[in-house]
């Protein structure tokens, strides 16, 4: 499965990370990372449990239901955090995605949300992967991090002192990768946190095909090896990336346009964005992204690729875009408000939006067959 990506930056902006391999938001990184001091050790099960309030499926005000993507109809799918931007949202099947907003996590059973629940950290999360429904990964921008086992989260433990950290990836429970605000990288071994080679800079995202192949969003993309982190490649602005395997990514940024990693190198930017964007950030006469909600440019915030040929892309204008493979479709309204996450798993994606609000879309059996 392939995870999803928010475009964000760390709290200043929020994080997002992607995830391939096992989840849908969750991957990997750094395998060869080699020693390293461990900062933190993981939690044992139990210290901040899971529940709290059930929030069923439900429409609410600023919600467009019926709009489509690759023929899946999006419908509103619940409030998690009315008035709170959903910082990421991570699905590991259809039926398990854990979403965080806020210093809270939430989860999603296919039908309702339940909690909040107040994950400790000192200030607000930025991403969460979750490369296994029994296997979440949070990170915060207090430099802390916390695992949930599939029974509870552990308490929070700090990763990194410089600067709060902006996104995390996983392939699994026994390996994760976490960029801080200065571009010092992390991995967690299963048992505790270890500094790792450094990447160039603060990652809005971060998605890994496998231990020896990551690539993070860092304004431009960088390439992970197993060694190091190459120098950003492009100029065309990436914020988020999803990475279903080591020959094809898709990035997406500020400027509404796509690029896509074949192996051995970027393609040139692709418009996804077009003219029929709505609030928050269609294009603008000259083909960018237009102004946000806030008044700032932005365009497209997140993307998760459950395969090569099947990519979801949200954007500032809350709508979604469908990649099939060969060319993207024209975008579909999912919300009024700006769309902040989305995560793919086959046959299903679940998008969140800077209201709080959460929607999904399911495929039809046959329309997934023939997205491969």
């Amino acid at each position: 499965m392939a995870a999803g990506v928010r475009a964000g930056g760390v709290r200043a902006a929020g994080v997002v990370a992607v995830c391939a391999g096992a989840v849908l938001v969750a991957s990997a990184v750094l395998a060869a990372c080699g020693g390293g001091s461990a900062v933190g050790g993981g939690g044992s099960a139990g210290s901040v449990h899971g529940g709290g309030r059930r929030t069923a499926a439900a429409g609410h005000a600023g919600t467009t239901k019926g709009g489509s993507v690759g023929g899946s109809a999006w419908s509103a799918a619940g409030t998690l955090a009315a008035g709170v931007a959903v910082d990421q949202v991570s699905c590991a099947t259809a039926t398990t995605c854990t979403a965080v907003a806020g210093a809270n996590a939430y989860r999603w059973d296919g039908a309702a949300w339940s909690g909040p629940t107040g994950l400790g950290f000192a200030d607000g999360t930025t991403s969460v992967a979750c490369p296994a429904a029994g296997f979440c990964m949070a990170v915060a921008t207090s430099g802390q991090a916390a695992t949930w086992n599939g029974t509870a989260w552990s308490p929070p433990v700090t990763v990194s002192t410089d600067q709060g950290l902006g996104a995390v990836a996983c392939t699994g429970p026994t390996f994760c990768v976490t960029v801080d605000g200065v571009g010092n990288s992390f991995r967690w071994d299963g048992a505790a946190w270890h500094r790792s080679a450094g990447a160039w800079g603060a990652a809005t995202g971060v998605s890994c095909a496998t231990p020896t192949f990551c690539v993070a969003a860092e304004g431009a993309p960088s390439v992970w090896d197993g060694q190091s982190w190459s120098q950003p490649q492009g100029t065309d602005p990436v914020d988020a990336v999803s990475c279903p395997t080591a020959t094809f990514c898709m990035g997406v940024g500020t400027t509404g346009d796509a690029v896509a990693w074949n192996g051995s190198g970027w393609s040139a930017a692709q418009p996804v964005m077009t003219a029929t964007g709505g609030v928050g950030g269609g294009p603008d006469s000259t083909g960018g992204a237009g102004s946000g909600l806030d008044g700032t440019r932005q365009g497209l915030t997140a993307v998760s690729c459950p395969t090569t040929a099947d990519c979801v892309a949200v954007g500032a204008d809350g709508r979604a875009y469908r990649w099939d493979g060969a060319a993207w479709s024209a975008g579909q309204k999912v919300s009024t408000a700006a769309l902040t996450s989305v995560s793919c798993v086959a046959g299903s994606c679940v998008a969140t939006d800077a209201t709080g609000h959460a929607y999904s879309a399911r495929r039809s059996a046959s329309r997934r067959a023939a997205s491969g």
